[in-house]
C-alpha cells in the first residue's frame, strides 16, 4: 500500500520543453576510469550499455549506481524482465547507503511487453520527480529487449495482415518514435525550473535480440542456400533499403542472378519471415545508437583478456560536447572533470596508436617490446575490479 504522504506522478510524460532545459555542462562521475576518460556521462545525457550476454552490462551499472550513493544523486532502477531479486543482491553487495539510494520498479518476467514498457515509464516518472525539486537523479533501464521484442511482435502481425508492401509500418521513423517516448525525457532543467537533472543508462542484451529472430526464440539455423533466383521486387518493404534495392537492381541489369549465395555474400538477408526478424534485430540497435547522446559497447574478447569493465574504446563513445555550437556560445561542452582532462584528451589516441603499432609495426623487436608495454600500460590503468569506484583523482592519477 502507499504511503499517506506519497505523491501521485504522471507515468507517460513529454519531455521537457526547449525553454526549461539547458546545455549540459555538469559530468556524472561514475567511479569507473574507463567510463570517465573514454566516455565520459554529463548529467542529462541518455547513455547505451550494449553488448552480448555475460560481458558485465549489470555489473557496471551497479558500479555506477553506488557511485551516486556519496553524491547526492537518487536512483531509480527499472527491472524489465523480473530480475529485482538480483538486482537487490547487486546493491547489497555494494553497500547500505547504495541500497537506501536506490528504488527499485519491477515487471514480473512473466509480464506482458505492455506492463515492461510502463514499468520504463514509471521508472522515469520518479527520477523525474526527483529533477523537478532540484535534484539530480539517475535511471537504469534493465534492459531493453523486452521492449523490442514487444515491437517485432506487433510490427510482423501488423505486416502479416496488411501486406509487407507497407513501407510506414516498423519502418525506423516509427521504431525512433517508440524509443523516443522513453530516451528523449532526459534533461538538465535550467536554474529558473529548479536545476535538477535526469540521466538514464539504457542496457541492452544484443543475444536477446537475435534470440527473438524466431518464434520460439531460439536462435534459428540459417537455412540451405537454394538455386531460387530472386527479383527485386521481393525486396520491398521496410526493411529493406532503397540503396538495397539499387544495388540488387544494378546486379539484374548486368544479368547477374540473385540467388542466395549472392546475397548470403552480400550480407542482405533472404527475402523471408526470418530475414525480417533480422534486419529488426540490426534496426534496433542501429536507432538506439542515433537516437542516445554516446553509447558504451563491450566486448567480450577484452573480458577474456581480464580486461574489466571490458569497455571497447575503438566502438565507444559519447556525443556530449561534440560540434562548434558550444563553442561558438562559450558553453562549457565537456563534461571531463578537470582532474583528468589533461590525460584523457590523448587517452584514445594512445590506446590506438599502441594497437596500430602492434598490428602493423615493422620496427625492431626493441621497439615492438616497448609498444607491446605501453599497452599494457594502458591496458593496467584502465582495469578495475567490480564494487570499487574511484574518486576521479585517483583515474587521474593512475593514467
Amino acid at each position: 500500500p502507499a504511503a499517506e504522504d506519497a505523491r501521485k506522478l504522471q507515468v507517460f510524460n513529454p519531455e521537457p520543453p526547449k525553454q526549461a532545459s539547458e546545455s549540459l555542462t555538469r559530468g556524472l562521475a561514475t567511479g569507473l576510469t574507463c567510463v570517465d576518460t573514454l566516455t565520459p556521462i554529463g548529467k542529462g545525457q541518455t547513455m547505451l550499455v550494449a553488448g552480448p550476454g555475460g560481458v558485465g552490462r549489470q555489473d557496471l551499472a551497479l558500479d555506477v549506481v553506488q557511485a551516486q550513493a556519496s553524491k547526492g544523486v537518487r536512483c531509480v532502477w527499472a527491472c524489465l524482465s523480473g530480475q529485482a531479486a538480483q538486482v537487490r543482491a547487486g546493491l547489497e553487495a555494494r553497500g547500505a547507503e547504495a541500497v537506501a539510494n536506490t528504488a527499485l520498479v519491477e515487471a514480473p518476467a512473466d509480464a506482458p511487453a505492455t506492463s515492461k514498457f510502463a514499468t520504463a515509464a514509471a521508472a522515469l516518472s520518479v527520477a523525474e520527480g526527483f529533477r523537478n525539486e532540484g535534484k539530480d537523479a539517475l535511471v537504469v533501464l534493465d534492459d531493453l529487449s523486452p521492449l523490442a521484442k514487444f515491437w517485432d511482435a506487433t510490427t510482423l502481425e501488423l505486416l502479416d495482415v496488411y501486406g509487407a508492401d507497407r513501407a510506414d509500418m516498423g519502418g525506423d521513423s516509427e521504431m525512433r518514435g517508440f524509443y523516443s517516448s522513453l530516451l528523449q525525457r532526459n534533461a538538465q532543467l535550467r536554474q529558473s525550473y529548479g536545476g535538477g537533472s535526469t540521466t538514464s543508462l539504457v542496457l541492452l542484451d544484443e543475444d536477446a535480440l537475435k534470440d527473438q529472430a524466431s518464434p520460439g526464440g531460439e536462435r534459428a539455423a540459417a537455412a540451405p542456400a537454394s538455386e531460387v533466383v530472386h527479383e527485386v521486387d521481393a525486396f520491398e518493404g521496410p526493411f529493406y533499403s532503397n540503396k538495397t534495392r539499387a544495388r540488387l537492381a544494378l546486379l539484374r541489369e548486368k544479368d547477374i542472378a540473385v540467388t542466395d549465395a549472392i546475397l548470403d555474400k552480400l550480407g542482405i538477408p533472404r527475402p523471408s519471415t526470418d530475414a525480417r526478424t533480422e534486419m529488426l534485430a540490426t534496426m534496433h540497435v542501429d536507432q538506439l545508437i542515433s537516437l542516445v547522446d554516446g553509447h558504451i559497447m563491450l566486448a567480450p574478447a577484452l573480458l577474456a583478456l581480464g580486461v574489466t569493465p571490458p569497455l571497447d574504446p575503438a566502438n565507444s563513445l559519447t556525443r556530449i560536447g561534440v560540434g562548434t555550437a558550444a563553442t561558438r556560445n562559450k558553453i562549457l561542452a565537456s563534461v571531463h572533470s578537470p582532474a583528468i582532462k589533461n590525460v584523457a584528451n590523448r587517452l584514445r589516441l594512445e590506446l590506438a596508436s599502441t594497437m596500430t603499432d602492434l598490428k602493423f609495426s615493422a620496427g625492431s623487436q626493441q621497439e615492438v617490446d616497448t609498444t607491446v608495454h605501453r599497452a599494457l600500460g594502458w591496458q593496467a590503468a584502465l582495469k578495475q575490479p567490480l564494487a570499487s569506484p574511484m574518486r576521479l583523482r585517483a583515474p587521474g592519477a593512475r593514467l
